[in-house]
């Protein structure tokens, strides 16, 4: 069933985009809904920066203003969950509707906004080729890993704390290898 199993924090991420504009809100969605048909389409960054500039959540004060764009960053994940729960659940426009209205978390109208938002890319999304893309995920084929210890670096001149450095080699679903690393 659609949104019946969601991230701890999904409620209080997509209700960062009542900070948004109607507007924004539509250009969010729409770039999410981009991000997963794989197209063309603007960056993580310049789709928080733009949707914040065009609904003023951005005052100036670099420190509000990080706040302000991490809940941004936020509800674009909780968007992302919400297109892909859907698609999962093969959802229809009439479900996804009433389903994305009973949590009091978003005001009537960017609920609406979604719903338009899914009408438009609803046969994209659920056709059987990008549903299989879309929840698709690479496979770990194997896992790198070595504790290291490190005395001083460029930015502190005091560490003497180990840590652990890890490279994860997975198999995209298209078939192609990728290294992912971590420390």
């Amino acid at each position: 069933d659609f949104l019946t199993r969601t991230p701890e924090s999904f409620f209080t991420a997509i209700a960062g985009l009542n900070m948004l504009s109607s507007d924004a809100v539509n250009d969010v969605a729409v770039g999410v809904c981009n991000f997963l048909l794989k197209k063309k389409s603007l960056s993580l960054n310049e789709l928080i920066d733009r949707s914040g500039r065009k609904s003023n959540a951005f005052n100036g004060d670099m420190q509000q203003d990080e706040v302000a764009k991490d809940k941004l960053r936020q509800a674009i994940n909780a968007l992302t969950f919400l297109f892909r729960d859907a698609i999962r659940t093969k959802s229809s426009v009439e479900v996804f509707s009433e389903t994305v209205k009973k949590p009091s978390c978003l005001s009537k109208q960017h609920c609406a906004v979604l719903a338009e938002v899914w009408n438009k890319y609803f046969s994209y999304l659920s056709s059987e080729d990008m549903v299989a893309s879309i929840l698709s995920s690479g496979k770990l084929v194997d896992l790198d890993w070595k504790l290291c210890f490190s005395t001083e670096s460029s930015f502190c001149s005091k560490l003497n704390h180990p840590y652990v450095v890890l490279l994860l080699h997975v198999q995209e679903p298209c078939g192609q290898a990728r290294s992912y690393s971590a420390s």
